[in-house]
């Protein structure tokens, strides 16, 4: 009786453990189906250079843009998405996402690549994202702007 006890203590502890191994799995590496509605405030910053410095100027979205940037940032593929350590500093341009729920998204741009952070309560994730698309939203948004 004794053995079969530990034997259904066992199994149930392996059960779990496979449980929060496949969720660890199957978390996303974005803040998946970003909507507008969850969004308290979305700022875009570019760096210009004026007068051999570089200024911090504000970039202003339409709400179709708002839109279509949310639509590039929830279609990048899970496999487009590397984790990384660092963010490097030399960035172009940059958008803050602030949500309701106390999570702030960065999505930023170096000239060459984008990367995401994501701080919440539970710290900081870090990646690269290779989404030619979303790429190309930046690329077209500095140009508009210089």
């Amino acid at each position: 009786m004794f053995v079969k006890k530990m034997f259904t203590v066992l199994a149930f502890f392996i059960i779990l453990a496979l449980i929060g191994c496949s969720n660890v799995e199957g978390s996303s590496k974005i803040y998946n189906n970003l909507e507008s509605d969850e969004i308290a405030q979305l700022r875009m910053t570019m760096m210009i250079m004026a007068d051999g410095y570089y200024n911090e100027e504000d970039i202003t979205f339409t709400q179709d843009e708002i839109n279509k940037f949310l639509d590039l940032y929830n279609a990048v593929p899970e496999e487009r998405i590397i984790e990384i350590k660092q963010v490097p500093s030399e960035l172009k341009t940059g958008i803050v996402i602030d949500l309701k729920q106390e999570t702030e998204i960065r999505i930023q741009y170096d000239g060459d690549k984008i990367y995401n952070t994501i701080i919440d309560v539970t710290g900081q994730q870090k990646y690269v994202i290779h989404f030619p698309e979303l790429t190309s939203f930046f690329e077209r948004k500095v140009a508009e702007n210089i």
